[in-house]
């Protein structure tokens, strides 16, 4: 089980990293990586560490999306955090981009989040990338024929993305938001 403790300690640490009293940018989905990732972040926030703004892009590909956005909209104001929106259409791909659509999808958010970061002078883009997310980046770029120098897996920080999530899996972010009931 996660000792949340050290993970507040080692989250810390990492936004020491960035400099002092960071603005981070919240990669938030609403999905339950990045809402633990958002109640990781204020604690710390709220011990004076960082200022925090949550990030939904809308990429309009389900019906239930607006619903999405409502829901982290009403969160976000639960927790007195700034909450931006922006829509995957305001995010043209040029047409020769040939990526799959996750790769697509994940161009525009990249663009998004540089759109929130200089709209916020911010200094990191947090993401709740996990264990079993950093298990699967490996595999993947093991499937693909990478060198040995490309078998790494994503940093924890890499001078823009913050994840702090690395060292811990799914079940064990599904099991503590089960716990205390969020």
């Amino acid at each position: 089980m996660i000792d949340h403790k050290t993970l507040e300690k080692e989250t810390k640490n990492l936004i020491g990293q960035i400099g002092q009293n960071p603005t981070i940018i919240v990669g938030f989905s609403g999905g339950p990586d990045s809402v633990f990732l958002l109640h990781l972040l204020k604690k710390l926030r709220d011990a004076g560490r960082c200022s925090i703004v949550a990030a939904h892009l809308n990429h309009g590909w389900r019906a239930e999306a607006e619903q999405d956005v409502a829901w982290c909209k009403v969160l976000c104001k639960q927790l007195d955090i700034p909450f931006v929106t922006g829509h995957g259409n305001d995010f043209p791909i040029d047409k020769k981009y040939d990526g799959s659509a996750e790769a697509v999808g994940r161009k525009k958010r990249q663009l998004f989040f540089a759109r929130v970061m200089q709209q916020y002078n911010a200094q990191a883009i947090a993401l709740g990338h996990h264990l079993d997310d950093q298990i699967e980046t490996f595999f993947i770029r093991l499937a693909r024929g990478s060198s040995l120098s490309g078998l790494h897996g994503m940093a924890t920080y890499d001078g823009t993305f913050l994840r702090p999530l690395l060292g811990i899996s799914k079940q064990e972010i599904l099991a503590y938001l089960a716990k205390h009931t969020i």
